[in-house]
Order: structure tokens, then sequence, then C-alpha cells
């Protein structure tokens, strides 16, 4: 229960940081604010629902699938999932510096 109050003062004061930062002019610390205020209230919600799936009727346990199954798409991402990550640092790679402000059409 302590921990869920916790979270709840850190999402205030990652809320803030938004405002604040807003106000400052600031370019990337409104994001990370959103991030850390994401996050926050994800970590709330799962801690707050756990150990139950369906509040009241299904555990996470009951609704797991087959250890067997389970064990099949770990392999899977864990092929997968390497090439998704380079391939999206591929991506920032190749497009890093292409857009200037003040630079589009109309303007």
């Amino acid at each position: 229960m302590h921990l869920l109050f916790g979270l709840g003062a850190l999402a205030a004061l990652a809320f803030a940081g938004i405002i604040g930062t807003l106000l400052t002019g600031g370019s990337s610390g409104p994001f990370r604010a959103s991030v850390l205020l994401f996050l926050v209230s994800f970590a709330g919600l799962a801690i707050s629902l756990f150990p139950y799936f369906i509040p009241g009727r299904l555990k996470v346990v009951d609704a797991a699938s087959d250890p067997a199954t389970l064990v099949f798409m770990l392999i899977g991402i864990g092929l997968i999932f390497p090439v998704m990550i380079g391939y999206n640092l591929y991506q920032y790679h190749l497009f890093r510096g292409k857009v200037v402000a003040g630079d589009a059409e109309g303007e």
C-alpha cells in the first residue's frame, strides 16, 4: 500500500515536471517527464491488480498458456526481437540529421 502512495507522489512530481518544463521552454524535458508519468502509472496499475488478470475472477497463473507454448514463443521472440531492434537502430542512423528547423515549405 505504501508503494502505491509513493508511485502516486512520483506521478504528481512527473506531472509538475511536465508543466514546469513546458513553461520554461524545454524541448526534451516534457517528453522525459511524460514517459516517467506513463511508466509510473502503468506500474501502479500492475501493482494494484496483481495477482489477478481479471480482477476477482482470473489469476495470472490461470491465464498463462501451457509451458511448451511459452517456451516456443520465447524462442520466437528471442530470434525476432534483436532483428527488430537492429532495424530500428539502422533507421535512426540512416535518417539522422535530415530535418532542419524552419526548413519546411511555406515558411
